[in-house]
């Protein structure tokens, strides 16, 4: 997905989002669109209430010509949270209506959510909203949307919300990435393929990784680590990730720590096959860390 900011209103996306708050005027230039939300609004009671939708289609070849609105609710209960479900009910209302690009605005500024902020919301709740894991599908239903175009009003706030929707990108395509990890199958995501992806993340990256093998992280003696892995006729890979953003400053530190277990078959007490269906995603915690180290290294903390 291609997330851009853009200056100025043109035909490039076929779908275009309105959210307001509740009792929040509007006007629009474009005739039809002021006479179609009038109508939904006094005729048919549409409501801004939060997380309210309606979409509409305009019979015209002029782009957009899919519309979508979204309810913001009152805008003193309006919450950053509450931003980030009201983008990921845009996607699924923009997939259904098979859009290809849409085009938003910063929503629900206030006091307390910027422009900047909410830009780089939307960048990363459009790419979250957007996921699926379908890899191993012969029947891929493939999402419409391709394009997501945040229209900036004012060009004082430009620099900013480019700065903002790379962020938000960035974000969003670790936490994918991330995700993608967890879903993979236990018997494809062995402990050596982990380490091997950590591996490949940091070099594109560019972060450290070191891998310690069975025979290193029993000379560092960690009896317990090698004690759960022998369980399993799979070797163990211990994984640790550097990244000095400050060369000067190294001795200032932050860990992550994130458990690696591929399956935990449950041990000494083996889990019933309802507990086991979701096992290989013991290894989440691994999977965040090398997220955020992606994240940390892209935006060069």
């Amino acid at each position: 997905m291609e997330i851009k900011i853009i200056k100025s209103l043109d035909q490039s996306c076929d779908t275009r989002v309105i959210g307001l708050y509740e009792d929040e005027t509007y006007s629009f230039e474009d005739e039809e669109i002021q006479e179609m939300v009038h109508y939904l609004t006094k005729v048919e009671e549409f409501k801004w209430e939060f997380g309210k939708v309606e979409s509409f289609i305009l019979p015209r070849e002029a782009k957009p010509n899919k519309f979508i609105l979204i309810g913001l609710g009152k805008k003193e209960d309006f919450t950053l949270e509450k931003l980030r479900k009201v983008v990921a009910k845009v996607i699924k209302e923009g997939n259904r209506l098979k859009a290809k690009c849409i085009l938003l605005e910063p929503m629900g500024i206030s006091k307390v959510i910027s422009v900047e902020t909410s830009t780089r919301i939307i960048a990363e709740i459009s790419i979250l909203a957007n996921y699926k894991f379908d890899r191993y599908q012969a029947d891929k239903k493939e999402n419409s949307i391709q394009e997501i175009h945040i229209w900036c009003r004012e060009e004082n706030y430009l620099e900013a919300m480019e700065i903002s929707c790379q962020e938000g990108r960035i974000l969003g395509e670790t936490t994918v990435f991330a995700r993608d990890l967890v879903n993979e199958p236990a018997n494809v995501l062995l402990p050596i393929e982990l380490a091997n992806q950590a591996k490949a993340t940091g070099e594109k990256y560019g972060f450290e990784v070191e891998v310690f093998d069975e025979d290193q992280i029993q000379e560092l003696g960690m009896e317990a680590y090698l004690s759960v892995a022998r369980a399993s006729e799979n070797p163990p890979r211990l994984i640790v990730m550097r990244y000095f953003g400050d060369p000067a400053n190294q001795e200032e530190r932050i860990g992550l720590i994130g458990k690696g277990l591929t399956y935990d078959s449950g041990g000494l007490c083996i889990k019933p096959p309802k507990g086991m269906i979701d096992m290989k995603s013991d290894m989440g915690g691994a999977a965040a860390v090398i997220g955020a180290m992606a994240a940390i290294a892209q935006m060069k903390l």
